[in-house]
């Protein structure tokens, strides 16, 4: 029977090179066949329109903590003749430009979803919701009700 978690290294070796760094990830053994490392590793097919070149990206995030202002990311880009260019970053560094942090969400090594900038939008949805939904729109429906109701009274269509 396997454990339901494990924190293990996972080794990258790239065209003979290895890439390893040496930090453990948690990952569900049941899981190795699927290539699911919960959000540590992933990979992208980037495409240059500009260039229109075509690159493989792996994703790392490196460190155990889900929390994004302590994680840190490497970028293995991959091209088509076997180069292999890598990018290590930190939480500050990833906000300096927007497509690290767009292709960081796009492959969900984040855990969450990221913020360009700021943190300050991702919990605002989250206060509004219960006010805006049920209230907001009970209110929305009663105003255009009773304009309708008015429309029809005024050309004396209402019963």
């Amino acid at each position: 029977m396997l454990p339901k978690l494990t924190l293990a290294p996972v080794d990258i070796h790239i065209n003979g090179n290895d890439f390893s760094s040496g930090k453990p990830i948690e990952f569900n053994p049941s899981d190795i066949e699927t290539s699911r490392y919960y959000s540590y590793l992933d990979l992208l097919l980037v495409k240059d329109l500009d260039a229109k070149t075509e690159s493989v990206l792996l994703i790392e995030r490196l460190g155990a903590s889900p929390q994004p202002e302590k994680s840190n990311w490497r970028f293995f880009w991959i091209s088509k003749d076997g180069k292999v260019k890598e990018e290590l970053f930190n939480n500050k560094e990833r906000k300096q430009q927007s497509s690290r942090t767009y292709l960081i969400n796009k492959s969900a090594t984040a855990g969450n979803h990221l913020e360009y900038k700021t943190r300050v939008l991702g919990g605002f949805p989250t206060y509004l919701y219960p006010i805006g939904y049920p209230w907001l729109s009970f209110l929305a429906g009663a105003v255009l009700a009773a304009y309708g109701l008015t429309r029809l009274a005024k050309k004396g269509q209402v019963m």
